[in-house]
C-alpha cells in the first residue's frame, strides 16, 4: 500500500550477556500505480419539472490534480465545475456523466454516471382573469384586468388578448400594444378607428397551457380634440428665476462654469462634492384629448468621480397630484458623464387627462462632485393618429443582461402608410441604456442590477403611434453560487427555528410519519375549527437566474365529500411587509392521497427580493384534515 515505512535491522552477538545493535532505513511507496476512479452523486435525483439538481463529483487515484467535465444528458452545454448545479425543464429520464481527467502524461480519464428522473409539472391551466375593463381614448383602448384567483399551481407567464368588432367575435391579437404580453395586467390597444366599438376578452397562460377567457368588455375610441402645444412654463429658465418651477436654492444658474445649452440660463443640480440633494419640479395638466405627449430636455453631466460605481444620481420622475411617484423615467449617474449636452426624450402619453408633476432629484455623496445641468425642457402634446395611419411595434420579448456588459436591442416597427419617418422613445429602460430616437436601437452598458418594465413608443409624422411593453432584467456581474436557501428544511433539529410555526406543528409522531428522517411539520388534523401556520423568510440573491421551491406534502382526511373543500392549505409568498405577493396554490381535503407527493413552484419573479414562504392550514368545525409537510427546499442557481 502507498505510504512511508521504516525498516529496522537488529544484530545480536554471542557474548554473555549478549549485546545488540540496530540500524534503520526509510522506504516511501508512491500511489501512482492506483487506477484513476470517478464517483458522481446528485441531490435530488427525481422530482417535478423544473427540477434543480446539485451534482457532486470526486476523483481518486491516478495522478492529481484532476479536471472535471459534466454532461447533463439533456443537450445543454457541458460544465467544467467540479460540483455544478443544473435545472432540467422537461419531463424525462436523463443520464448525467462525469468525466475526470488526471495530470499524467498521457492523461488518463474515468467516468461515472447518475440518473435523474424528471416528472411532469403538477398543476392545471390558470383560471380566467377577472375585472376586465376597457376605456376608450383617442384612437385607442386601454385595458386592465385582475390576475386569476388560481394560477393552477404554476406561475402565470403571459396573457393573451382577444378583440372583435362585435360581441362574441373576438380573435387573438398578434400585433400592436396588446400582443406578445408577458405577466402584466394592463395594455393599450392603439391605431383604432374612432367611433367603432371594440370587444375584448383576456386569458392567462402558464407552463401547463392557456386558461379560460375572461368576461367580455367593450369600449369605443374617440377622435382627437387636442390642440398641439408645449405645456411647461419657463422651459429654458430664461426669466432668470425658477417660477413656475420649484427649485432648491442655487439651482437656477447663469455661471460660465456650467454654461447653458442655449440662451443665458440653465438648471445646475449638485456639483458641491459634499453630501447634498437638489430638486427641480413643475406641475402640469395634460389634456385628455392629447394622447401623443412627449417630454424632452437637454442634459449635461460632468463629474470628478473616477470609479465604476454610481455614487451620485439624478432621478427623473413623474408624480401624481398627491406626490406619489407614478414612474421613474430614468436614473442618471456619474457613470453617464459626457462632454456637451445630450437630448433625452420620454413618452408621457399614459398620463393624458392627468395633472402630474415632473420632478428631477439629484443626490450627491461626500466624495467627488457630479454636476447635473438641465436646459431647454419641452412637454409637447398633440392628438393621436390624426392621419388614420397605424403604427405597429413588434414586442421583442423579455430581455436579460449583466451589469458592466454592453448590450443592444433593435426595436422593429412598421407604418400602414409607406414612406413615413418613425420616431422612437422609451420609458423604464435599465440605468445605462438609451434609445436612438431615429433608429430605434437601444444600446449601452447597464450599471445597476434589477428588473425594469420598458415601454417603447413609436410615432410617425401624422402623430399616429404604437407601443409595446416588455421586461428587462439586469443581473449582477458577481455570478450566482448554487445553493439551497431554507434553514432546517426537513425539521430534523426537532425545533421550528428558523421557521415560525404554530404550537405543535413540528412533529415526530408515528401517527403522521415524515417523508424522510425523523421529523415533519403537521398542520391541522384536530377535527375542529383551527388554523396552523408555518413560515420562513429568505433572500433570493439578485445574481441568480433561477429559483425553485419544492416540498413533499401528504394529505389525509376524515371528510367524505368529493366536491367541497372544507379544509384548506394555502402556499403563499409574502413581501417583507407581510403583503401577499402570490398564492402559489391552495390544497384541500379533496387532494388527499396515500403517501407523499412532491410539489414544485418557480420563484424566479422574486429574485433579488426578501420574501416569506408561508403555509396556512385552515380546518373547519368537524372532521379532521391533516396537511403534513417535509423536505422543503428553495434551490437557486
Amino acid at each position: 500500500a502507498a505510504g512511508t515505512y521504516t525498516a529496522t535491522l537488529t544484530v545480536t552477538d554471542s557474548a554473555s550477556p549478549a549485546h545488540t545493535a540496530t540500524s534503520t532505513v526509510t522506504v516511501t511507496v508512491n500511489a501512482v500505480g492506483n487506477p484513476l476512479a470517478a464517483s458522481a452523486s446528485a441531490t435530488p435525483t427525481s422530482g417535478q419539472a423544473p427540477l434543480n439538481v446539485a451534482f457532486t463529483g470526486t476523483g481518486t487515484g491516478g495522478t492529481p490534480p484532476y479536471s472535471y467535465s459534466w454532461s447533463f444528458g439533456d443537450g445543454s452545454a457541458a460544465s467544467t465545475t467540479q460540483n455544478p448545479s443544473h435545472t432540467y425543464n422537461a419531463e424525462g429520464t436523463y443520464t448525467a456523466t462525469l468525466t475526470v481527467t488526471d495530470s499524467a502524461s498521457p492523461a488518463k480519464t474515468a467516468t461515472a454516471n447518475v440518473t435523474i428522473t424528471v416528472s411532469p409539472i403538477a398543476g392545471t391551466a390558470p383560471g380566467a382573469p377577472t375585472g376586465l375593463t376597457a376605456t376608450g381614448a383617442t384612437n385607442q383602448v386601454a385595458l386592465s384586468w385582475t390576475a386569476p384567483s388560481s394560477n393552477g399551481g404554476v406561475n402565470i407567464t403571459s396573457y393573451r388578448v382577444y378583440r372583435g368588432t362585435s360581441s362574441g367575435s373576438e380573435t387573438l391579437l398578434t400585433s400592436g400594444g396588446c400582443s406578445g404580453l408577458g405577466n402584466v395586467t394592463s395594455c393599450t390597444d392603439t391605431g383604432l378607428t374612432a367611433g367603432q366599438a371594440y370587444f375584448y376578452k383576456v386569458s392567462a397562460v402558464n407552463a401547463i397551457g392557456e386558461g379560460a377567457q375572461s368576461g367580455e368588455a367593450s369600449a369605443t375610441p374617440t377622435a382627437s380634440n387636442c390642440t398641439p402645444a408645449q405645456l411647461l412654463g419657463n422651459p429654458g429658465f430664461e426669466t432668470g428665476t425658477a417660477s413656475p418651477w420649484s427649485a432648491t436654492s442655487g439651482v437656477i444658474n447663469n455661471s460660465s462654469t456650467e454654461p447653458p445649452h442655449s440662451g443665458s440660463w440653465d438648471a445646475w443640480l449638485d456639483g458641491y462634492g459634499t453630501t447634498h440633494t437638489d430638486t427641480l419640479s413643475q406641475s402640469v395638466t395634460i389634456p385628455s384629448g392629447c394622447n401623443s405627449d412627449s417630454l424632452s430636455f437637454w442634459l449635461h453631466i460632468d463629474t470628478a468621480d473616477t470609479g465604476t460605481t454610481a455614487q451620485d444620481t439624478l432621478q427623473v420622475q413623474i408624480l401624481n397630484s398627491s406626490g406619489t411617484v407614478l414612474s421613474t423615467l430614468h436614473t442618471y449617474s456619474n457613470l453617464d458623464a459626457a462632454s456637451g449636452y445630450q437630448q433625452r426624450t420620454f413618452d408621457l402619453s399614459q398620463y393624458a387627462g392627468q395633472t402630474i408633476t415632473l420632478k428631477l432629484t439629484a443626490t450627491e455623496d461626500a466624495s467627488g462632485q457630479t454636476s447635473f445641468v438641465a436646459d431647454d425642457f419641452a412637454l409637447n402634446v398633440a392628438g393621436g393618429s390624426g392621419g388614420g395611419n397605424t403604427v405597429t411595434v413588434t414586442n421583442p420579448g423579455s430581455q436579460t443582461g449583466t451589469v458592466g456588459t454592453a448590450t443592444s436591442l433593435q426595436i422593429q416597427a412598421s407604418d400602414s402608410a409607406s414612406g413615413q419617418t418613425l420616431t422612437y422613445s422609451a420609458t423604464g429602460l435599465p440605468a445605462g441604456l438609451s434609445i436612438n430616437a431615429s433608429t430605434g436601437l437601444i444600446s449601452g452598458t447597464p450599471n445597476t442590477a434589477g428588473s425594469s418594465t420598458v415601454t417603447v413608443t413609436v410615432t410617425d409624422p401624422t402623430r399616429a403611434k404604437g407601443s409595446t411593453t416588455f421586461t428587462w432584467t439586469i443581473n449582477s456581474s458577481g455570478g450566482c453560487t448554487a445553493a439551497q436557501l431554507l434553514g432546517n428544511p426537513g425539521f430534523e433539529t426537532g425545533t421550528a427555528s428558523p421557521w415560525s410555526a404554530s404550537s405543535g406543528v413540528i412533529n415526530n409522531s408515528s401517527s403522521e410519519p415524515p417523508h424522510s428522517g425523523s421529523w415533519d411539520a403537521w398542520l391541522d388534523g384536530y377535527g375542529k375549527t383551527h388554523t396552523d401556520t408555518l413560515s420562513q423568510g429568505v433572500t433570493i440573491p439578485m445574481s441568480c437566474m433561477t429559483a425553485t421551491l419544492s416540498f413533499w406534502l401528504h394529505i389525509d382526511t376524515a371528510e367524505t365529500s368529493t366536491t367541497t373543500a372544507y379544509d384548506t392549505l394555502k402556499v403563499q409568498i409574502l413581501n417583507s411587509s407581510g403583503t401577499v405577493l402570490s398564492t402559489l396554490h391552495t390544497y384541500s381535503n379533496l387532494d388527499h392521497a396515500t403517501g407523499y407527493l412532491q410539489h414544485s413552484f418557480e420563484l424566479t419573479p422574486y429574485i433579488g427580493q426578501t420574501i416569506t414562504l408561508k403555509f396556512t392550514g385552515a380546518e373547519d368545525y368537524e372532521k379532521q384534515t391533516s396537511f403534513v409537510i417535509d423536505d422543503t427546499a428553495i434551490n437557486v442557481s
